[in-house]
């Protein structure tokens, strides 16, 4: 007799921020959903680290079950640390209270691994020959 273990879903979070405008973009490792890339919505404030935020909303919002969020932000990692499990925590208070509101919120009573990978771009080589 085998044991039966919930299947993590593993998820690639990213926010963007050029020319003042902003968007996301998320990565189902096996395909679970279709990707993602859209734009912040035009009502909302553009700023990288909100589109940070808000891949990771959409993205946990999508998800049901037990999932793996793998981000370049460690903003984003050190604010679920700090933040999501805070009973207390008055969000008007702080820097996209809002979004971290949110993602507190939807991140109560979930199962939640947050990974930070490398971000990418020159600062990295990755694009350099």
């Amino acid at each position: 007799m085998g044991f039966n273990f919930p299947q993590r879903t593993i998820i690639y979070t990213d926010g963007s921020f050029a020319a003042g405008r902003a968007g996301i973009g998320i990565h189902y490792l096996h395909g679970e959903h279709p990707d993602r890339a859209e734009p912040l919505d035009p009502g909302d404030i553009h700023t990288a680290m909100r589109a940070e935020m808000e891949a990771a909303i959409v993205a946990i919002q999508s998800t049901p079950g037990q999932i793996g969020i793998y981000t370049d932000s460690q903003a984003l990692i050190d604010g679920a640390e700090k933040y999501f499990y805070s009973s207390s925590m008055e969000f008007d208070n702080i820097p996209n209270g809002d979004k971290w509101h949110r993602l507190s919120l939807l991140s109560r009573k979930r199962d939640i691994t947050w990974t930070k990978v490398p971000a990418h771009g020159l600062q990295n080589k990755m694009w350099i020959t």
